[in-house]
């Protein structure tokens, strides 16, 4: 176990270390929440000028499964598991956007949540040119680690936690009825 920290931790370092005032401006936008919601509101919107009722269905599954999501992580996992953000732990963290956030950082919400709204959004097209919406994910990540207030273990812990909860939603919602596998857009 020890190793693996130590892997992460010069992992984070080494990231962290290549900064220069374009990508700190990418990373910035990139791991702004209000830039992903915009995105996806555009989306729901071109969705319900083409589907109709078939996008209230998509529209719901997307917030329950970014809801439960960001609840587990931050409301159960986070002050269970209680590890720091590098900028509290470490020396010589660089941070373009000025802050570190909350004390806790494992697992990372931001890809917890873009994996969980991405994947869903996946499994309702199911076509393989959607595969493009899981990619988008990792930018996402990287800018957090990026940025200084997250480890990379936290970023795959969350992808890892956003991938399962979209999943078991998409599936539950199947199994109670919804038939998400009918509205596919």
């Amino acid at each position: 176990m020890q190793k693996l920290i130590q892997i992460d931790t010069q992992l984070f370092q080494w990231i962290n270390s290549y900064q220069n005032s374009f990508f700190d401006e990418i990373m910035i936008i990139l791991s702004d929440r209000n830039i992903l919601a915009a995105v996806i509101f555009c989306y729901f919107i071109y969705k319900f000028y083409k589907r109709g009722r078939g996008a209230f269905l998509l529209i719901g599954t997307v917030l329950t499964t970014f809801l439960m999501t960001d609840a587990f992580c931050f409301q159960v996992l986070k002050p269970t598991i209680k590890r720091y953000r590098p900028c509290y732990t470490l020396k010589n963290v660089n941070l373009p956007d000025g802050g570190c956030g909350g004390y806790f950082s494992l697992p990372s919400n931001h890809a917890a949540n873009s994996a969980a709204i991405l994947t869903t959004l996946f499994l309702f097209h199911r076509k393989r040119k959607y595969l493009v919406l899981l990619l988008l994910a990792i930018p996402i990540g990287y800018s957090r680690i990026y940025l200084g207030v997250h480890y990379p273990v936290d970023i795959f812990a969350g992808y890892v936690i956003g991938f399962t909860m979209a999943i078991l939603v998409f599936a539950l919602g199947n199994r109670f009825g919804l038939k998400l596998n009918h509205w596919r857009t």
